[in-house]
């Protein structure tokens, strides 16, 4: 027996066993075998094979069987012979398995891409028939998957036997088939169809007592926008708005949430009119996740919006949202509403905004302290730094010292930010105090964040700024009886140091490592080690120095230290 018989009596062998871990492994070489066996024979022999043995397997095997058949087309005998394995596909697509069916579908959409549908058009639509008017839900969800698949290659005939077929998926007794087909008229409406074709389909899914399928149907609605803009005002835009009154907090939650793309799809104009109202109504809505999902999309609103709508329908709820009993729309609002600032101006910005942030900026809840600062480069872009920072300080070492360690992450985030737009002489007496506090944090991941900050500010101030202002604060911590705040030093020499004059290196930072690396604690001279191994381009003018320092430390007692000293020392050679 030759070699590639011998592997496919092998793989036939598996595929009758009991174990079905077997029988998985060998429907995935079924395209080895079609291979093996040439195209006449693939479809006189092993489709057939599949169709009598297999197609009743379980679940599992029927999901590997979906992706083998995916990639058959050229094993049969490429697009011309596609018709063979539509049995196949009719079996698996009835399968109640929900992998198996949207493995079916990925299969399905990979072999129609590439066959001639049109050529097998009667074929494939009498698959469709059998599928949409079966007696099964599964069968039905099948059919609604392949509809837009082959919508746009089939005859105009065709076209319209399938739109047909697809409405009734909409009216079907089974939420669970039009909930696939609310979740396939997304992709349908991306093809050409008329506005008479589309309607019926539109008004049924619109109506649906289930929430979750007007939930998908708005993202069809969304499709419908972007890709017949003309269409707008007979069936997009009535929708919406009935869509705006739904009882439904979910479906009122999602339009809300896509609001921003809907009102740049729709135009000025029909966001004006249609969306405004209930995006007011959504800001004061009895739900809070929805007040939530408002206040995160206010910013992004701004960009469909006037200003003076803005000022006459929004500002004057700020306050009221800024007291909000749930801390997650405080935060949200507090996350959201400087994108308005450059709307309304700074006399706006100054009048509304401003009192709003620093009624955040004082609530009692950290996590809403904390979107505050994402709302401080907006803001002070509008209005100016000098404006917020009296209250911003506070606030910052109120933060610094929380309790929680995540909240303190953040806050390194936010000291970066803040000292960007800060003159040198604020920096030293406000904020390297409290920067010095964060990279000797107790926590390891509130410290790490503290030393990217340092890197995040050596990059915007450049050179003579890190000099002036950061190696103090770095080379300060040296001395410390603490072993992490030596530490801290080194982290922080690890990031500043490419920015440093090659003379101020040679002059303060050699020095310090020289020191650090006769250090009492290990981890202090393995990181001595680490630290030159990270900085070695700028070390370059200090080979002596720094030589005699890796020599030591190759030397060293503690064998991680002299295996860092060692290999760094090679690096240098």
């Amino acid at each position: 027996m030759t070699e590639p018989q011998s592997v496919v009596g092998t793989v036939i062998e598996d595929l009758k066993s009991d174990n079905v871990k077997r029988r998985i492994s060998s429907v995935r070489q079924l395209p080895t075998i079609a291979s093996a066996l040439g195209k006449d024979r693939t479809r006189a022999e092993l489709l057939p094979f599949i169709i009598s043995e297999l197609i009743e397997d379980e679940d599992d095997v029927l999901a590997a069987l979906a992706e083998s058949i995916g990639d058959f087309l050229d094993l049969i005998g490429g697009p011309a012979h596609v018709s063979a394995l539509l049995p196949i596909l009719e079996s698996l697509g009835n399968n109640d398995d929900t992998v198996v069916r949207e493995k079916t579908t990925e299969a399905l959409r990979k072999i129609f891409t590439r066959a001639d549908v049109r050529k097998a058009e009667q074929q494939i639509l009498s698959l469709v028939r059998k599928l949409a008017t079966g007696s099964s839900a599964s069968a039905k969800i099948a059919a609604s998957n392949i509809i837009p698949i082959i919508y746009t290659s089939t005859s105009n005939a065709a076209q319209g036997e399938l739109i047909g077929l697809f409405t009734t998926f909409t009216q079907d007794e089974s939420s669970v088939v039009r909930k696939s087909a609310a979740l396939n008229f997304k992709d349908l409406v991306k093809q050409p169809a008329s506005d008479n074709e589309l309607a019926s389909i539109i008004r049924a899914l619109g109506k649906d007592e289930q929430e979750f399928v007007r939930i998908y149907f708005l993202d069809a609605l969304v499709n419908l926008a972007r890709a017949s803009p003309t269409k707008q005002p007979t069936l997009i835009v009535p929708q919406m708005r009935s869509l705006a009154d739904d009882p439904s907090w979910r479906v009122r939650y999602s339009l809300c949430d896509k609001l921003p793309e809907i009102g740049s799809l729709l135009g000025k104009e029909v966001a004006k009119k249609t969306f405004l109202p209930f995006y007011v109504k959504c800001l004061q809505d009895t739900e809070s996740e929805v007040r939530n999902i408002a206040c995160q999309r206010m910013g992004k609103l701004s960009s469909v919006l006037d200003a003076e709508d803005v000022a006459l329908k929004v500002l004057p709820l700020l306050k009221t949202l800024a007291g909000d009993s749930q801390v997650h729309v405080r935060a949200a609002l507090a996350g959201g509403f400087s994108g308005l600032a450059p709307l309304v101006g700074k006399k706006g910005t100054n009048d509304h905004l401003v009192p709003v942030f620093l009624t955040l900026l004082r609530d009692e809840n950290s996590e809403v302290r904390v979107a505050c600062f994402s709302a401080l480069d907006e803001l002070s872009k509008v209005v100016g730094l000098d404006v917020l920072s009296q209250s911003l300080f506070p606030t910052l070492n109120e933060l610094v010292g929380d309790k929680n360690f995540r909240v303190r992450v953040s806050a390194c985030d936010f000291v970066a930010a803040l000292a960007k737009a800060l003159p040198d002489a604020d920096f030293t007496t406000r904020l390297s105090k409290v920067i010095t506090e964060l990279i000797n944090d107790k926590v390891f991941a509130v410290r790490d964040a503290a030393i990217s900050s340092l890197r995040t500010l050596a990059e915007s101030k450049g050179s003579p700024w890190t000099e002036r202002n950061l190696l103090p604060l770095v080379l300060g911590q040296q001395s410390q009886m603490n072993y992490l705040n030596r530490m801290s030093t080194l982290f922080g020499l690890t990031v500043i140091v490419p920015f440093l004059p090659q003379e101020t290196v040679i002059r303060q930072v050699v020095p310090v490592l020289q020191a650090l690396s006769k250090d009492t604690v290990p981890n202090i001279r393995l990181n001595v080690g680490k630290t030159i191994a990270a900085t070695k381009a700028n070390l370059r003018g200090s080979m002596e120095s720094i030589r005699k320092v890796l020599t030591i430390l190759a030397s060293d007692q503690d064998s991680e230290v002299a295996l860092v000293g060692r290999n760094t020392l090679e690096s240098f050679s």
